[in-house]
């Protein structure tokens, strides 16, 4: 999935070679177009990394299994163009297990890639790099960590460390670089490897199955205004703006066997509305901001992501979006019994969907989404006039008795 800093699990790594001897080898802001405009995901999976010159392979280890990651990310804010890079830290620990009878030593690797978005500046050695301010740590010491390049398959014959890298060893993670450490392994031990980072997260102006990817998985297709009628008029969220916040998690894959537990924390955007984020697979809780995962012998097949949408008024009186029908609430409590979606979120969403219908853009509910989305009062635009109070009333009434239950 496309988004504009990508966090991702450690992998392994190999270094390309020339042939012959002596060779080497180894989210809420709108961008100005569409779909791939943010950069890509920057934050995933240490994965396994072969090669000893600049340049490296991601590479399929037997010999380690990844028993354990708990991923916590950050909304850490930012403002500017530089801001928005790094307005998201990862915060990740793994434990990782030799599986054999031998010490051995391995190169692990951060994946990351080239921001080559319509928002990214291009400096003198070309697109700026999506992770920012890596660090890595081993056994709880810091590890000075080197940025190489990746490349998709390895050339014939030995590298400069006189390794031979077998092509079927090789994975294609589609990364462009990655953040390299050797990691050495007592025959049977186990090491704690922890890594940290700052990323953008992607934006879109959409649709929705922009920032969702193709094919758009189940949870998003769960979404609840693909399960509620939009009126004439009403807010379009399917074909509005669109961003995405996502922890790569399939380059983990990489290790031996599936992940034994793994644990994903992600904040909520602050700033987004309470009804417009989903997570991505289904979440096992959302309270206080923040959004969790628990998964155990796992082998991840899709990303862990939270989707934010941005609806845009189709021939409606504008304003901030709300549910426009009673349905639509309905279709959400749905979708929040699914995801754990606990009484702090629904009390949030109580306030906005009064204030936003009401139109009381200056209620502290949405007055800071009020200011960055909707014409300030030199514009010249007068607020719309409130929706009818009885539609109101009915949705509000929906929404209370949920939390009631939560």
């Amino acid at each position: 999935m496309p988004a504009e800093a990508p966090c991702t699990c450690p992998v392994r790594c190999l270094a390309p070679r020339r042939a012959g001897p002596g060779a080497t080898v180894v989210l809420w802001g709108v961008s100005a177009s569409l779909a791939v405009l943010a950069a890509l995901p920057a934050r995933a999976n240490d994965a396994s990394f072969l090669g000893a010159g600049a340049t490296v392979f991601a590479v399929q280890e037997g010999r380690v299994r990844m028993v354990r990651e708990h991923v916590v990310v950050r909304h850490v804010g930012g403002t500017g163009r530089e801001g928005r890079a790094t307005r998201w830290e990862a915060d990740v620990t793994f434990r990782f297990e030799n599986l054999s009878d031998a010490p051995i030593e391995v190169q692990m690797g951060f994946p990351d890639w080239l921001d080559r978005s319509e928002t990214a500046v291009d400096g003198p050695d070309g697109p700026p790099w999506v992770i920012r301010d890596f660090q890595a740590w081993v056994g709880g010491a810091p590890v000075a960590a080197v940025h190489k390049r990746v490349a998709a398959r390895p050339p014939p014959g030995p590298g400069e460390d006189g390794v031979v890298i077998p092509p079927g060893r090789v994975r294609d993670l589609g990364c462009d670089g990655a953040w390299t450490w050797t990691v050495a392994f007592a025959p049977r031990a186990a090491v704690e490897v922890r890594n940290r980072y700052r990323f953008g997260g992607f934006d879109s102006n959409g649709p929705f199955a922009a920032c969702a990817g193709e094919p758009v998985p189940p949870a998003a297709r769960r979404a609840w205004w693909r399960h509620a009628a939009r009126p004439r008029g009403g807010w379009d969220v399917e074909n509005g703006l669109c961003g995405a916040v996502t922890y790569v998690v399939t380059t983990g894959r990489t290790w031996a066997g599936p992940i034994g537990e793994a644990i994903v924390e992600m904040d909520l955007d602050p700033d987004a509305p309470p009804h417009l984020f989903v997570p991505v697979p289904e979440a096992e809780e959302v309270k206080e901001g923040r959004v969790r995962w628990h998964f155990r012998d796992w082998t991840p097949r899709h990303e862990v992501s939270v989707l934010y949408a941005r609806p845009v008024p189709v021939d409606g009186p504008g304003g901030l979006p709300a549910f426009d029908t009673v349905d639509q609430a309905r279709a959400w409590t749905r979708f929040a019994r699914a995801n754990g979606i606990g009484r702090d979120v629904v009390d949030r969403l109580v306030a906005w969907t009064a204030a936003a219908r009401q139109r009381r853009h200056d209620d502290p509910a949405v007055a800071v989404v009020a200011r960055a989305w909707l014409p300030g009062p030199e514009a010249g635009e007068p607020p719309p006039p409130p929706l009818s109070a009885d539609v109101t009333r009915r949705i509000l009434d929906v929404l209370r008795r949920f939390a009631a239950t939560r």
